[in-house]
């Protein structure tokens, strides 16, 4: 599942423009999501690497990058996030039923941290969602 700031055909070079606007200061995965844009379009929209520019907007900065979005860089992004499902396979209780378990993820005792948790489901139910209890999903 991916979901890109903004993805449209350029009038000028006919190239697929991927752009992720970002509030924050340039972190190392911002390539990463870029790059996952990419193999989304080339998956559901079969644009190759080659017809793809990515382009990252700081917002706060005014700073824009463009980003490599090649072969090596898609090889490089399907790997990481193998290894990312292998990681998080690795904590489950039943790998099969895709069951973890409370207990195995201590909670931080720094409670600022916890708006910001995408794992806040575990500690607050549908609560922890945004937009969960609104769409009507079971605590």
């Amino acid at each position: 599942y991916v979901k890109p700031d903004l993805a449209f055909i350029h009038p000028d070079d006919g190239l697929l423009w991927l752009v992720d606007w970002k509030t924050g200061r340039a972190r190392l995965e911002d390539d990463l999501q870029l790059a996952t844009y990419a193999l989304f379009a080339q998956s559901k929209w079969g644009a190759e690497p080659e017809q793809v520019r990515g382009v990252l907007s700081y917002l706060a900065t005014g700073e824009e990058r463009r980003v490599e979005l090649g072969a090596t860089a898609l090889d490089e992004a399907r790997e990481k996030i193998r290894s990312s499902m292998s990681e998080m396979r690795s904590l489950l209780h039943d790998v099969d039923e895709n069951v973890a378990l409370r207990e195995d993820f201590p909670q931080t005792e720094d409670k600022n941290r916890c708006p910001r948790c995408n794992f806040r489901q575990f500690c607050e139910g549908s609560a922890g969602i945004p937009g969960a209890e609104l769409a009507g999903d079971p605590p």
